[in-house]
């Protein structure tokens, strides 16, 4: 394309607790003086397991172009990522776990 391209994207992320952040953003076409509203997505994460191990990751996404060929479209999308630990010891599950906290 030879025309420029003016955008305005604005996004927040806010962390939840026990591992859980929240985040959205929403981008807008301002090309030729327009003010049309593109994509809205919104997520939500969380990092734990034994040595941050698993992310688990929801997704939402809202595409509001449309024309004659193409429609709207609404994304839902699950993503479960495990990381390489090499090895985890015996020590590593009971202190995740909390057992052997009291000496036991």
């Amino acid at each position: 394309s030879t025309s420029d391209r003016e955008e305005l994207v604005i996004g927040a992320g806010m962390p939840l607790g026990s591992g859980w952040t929240a985040s959205a953003s929403r981008n807008w076409d301002l090309s030729n003086g327009k003010e049309e509203n593109k994509t809205t997505s919104a997520s939500l994460v969380w990092n734990g397991g034994v040595q941050d191990c698993m992310q688990i990751r929801i997704d939402y996404s809202h595409d509001a172009t449309k024309d004659r060929d193409v429609s709207r479209v609404d994304e839902i999308k699950f993503t479960f990522a495990f990381k390489y630990l090499g090895s985890i010891t015996q020590d590593d599950i009971v202190t995740y776990s909390g057992a052997g906290d009291d000496g036991s």
